[in-house]
């Protein structure tokens, strides 16, 4: 199928990488490449649970009258961290909102929440651990005094 103009896109012609005799192999045009880097969910939770085994991903957050998931949960330090930016959760206003209420019913439970981006990870994966570490060690030092 040749695409004689614009119009046509609209038409259906956009399916022409569907029916292109490209080797399987090959890429196909007119689709969108996956990211070449890895899920930095994934390498913060890597990370975490290297020095926190018991982190726990997905974890159901147990708050009455609401289903959510936190993203990566430290039980025994009611520490929640979530991934945060517009490619996971705040394409539109109305999932902005909604992290927020999620995150201040979080903080009324008794949780500290962490909220890192994408760019945090690749960047600056060790500063990420650096916090949870601190928000950890100033935990243990409220109860000891």
């Amino acid at each position: 199928m040749r695409i004689k103009s614009i119009k046509e896109l609209g038409k259906g012609g956009w399916k022409i990488a569907e029916m292109s005799p490209l080797k399987k192999s090959s890429p196909l045009p007119l689709k969108r490449a996956k990211s070449s880097k890895p899920d930095p969910q994934a390498i913060l939770l890597a990370a975490v649970k290297a020095e926190w085994p018991e982190a726990i991903a997905e974890h159901p957050a147990n708050i009455p009258g609401r289903k959510f998931r936190i993203d990566i949960a430290l039980l025994e330090h009611m520490i929640a961290i979530e991934m945060d930016g517009w490619q996971w959760h705040a394409k539109h206003l109305e999932d902005f909102k909604k992290d927020r209420r999620r995150q201040n019913l979080l903080v009324n439970d008794g949780w500290r929440v962490f909220r890192f981006t994408a760019e945090d990870v690749y960047k600056d994966i060790e500063g990420c651990l650096t916090m949870i570490r601190n928000a950890i060690k100033a935990t243990r030092m409220a109860l000891i005094n």
